[in-house]
């Protein structure tokens, strides 16, 4: 049945972390078959000096509000590659010590109930600035998230920029996906 929804819908979850059972993981969408899943596509990305620094050229004029006064491309450059190595790091220490919901939060800051399916963000713990790299997730458990894309943000919101917004229509889209083929729960996984 996987491979039969799979080919028609053409998404797929991949899992990246595991322990035991699919209650405690982190998995990550596959939208395209001959693309890498979300997880390791972010961070191809958000390791390739080349996509970063020809993204932060592009929003040279917004890089002073995430970074702060007098940063440079080449400086926002390095920094959102730092970010990146931490981000990976933090995931999976969270993981493994099964807190992912202290680092994935409700994607929208005035949510205070958790439920299965929420749209979640999740963000490096940085102690001198605001993070650039947003990573989007469904929540299925407190130790399970389905991650369906992520962004440089350096805006306030996600409708200020349109590559924010296509985040936003792939966490709905997979939302839809999911809910489609009966994975609504963590346990709902084991038989996927």
């Amino acid at each position: 049945m996987k491979n039969l929804l799979t080919y028609k819908l053409r998404m797929e979850i991949i899992c990246i972390f595991e322990k035991r059972h699919c209650e405690d993981a982190l998995w990550a969408i596959k939208f395209h078959e001959n693309m890498p899943d979300e997880f390791n596509r972010l961070f191809g990305l958000w390791n390739d000096h080349e996509y970063v620094s020809a993204f932060c050229e592009a929003h040279e004029d917004k890089l002073q509000s995430v970074f702060g006064q007098g940063v440079t491309v080449n400086d926002a450059v390095d920094e959102i590659i730092d970010e990146a190595v931490l981000l990976e790091r933090q995931l999976y220490y969270f993981f493994r010590y099964k807190k992912l919901q202290e680092i994935f939060r409700p994607l929208h800051n005035n949510v205070y109930m958790l439920h299965a399916l929420q749209q979640s963000k999740a963000a490096p713990i940085l102690k001198k600035r605001s993070p650039a790299l947003r990573i989007y997730a469904l929540r299925m458990s407190a130790n399970t998230f389905i991650i369906t894309g992520g962004a440089i943000k350096m805006t306030r919101t996600m409708w200020e920029m349109e590559h924010l917004q296509k985040e936003l229509r792939k966490l709905n889209m997979a939302v839809t996906w999911l809910k489609e083929n009966g994975l609504h729960s963590s346990e709902s996984l084991n038989d996927f």
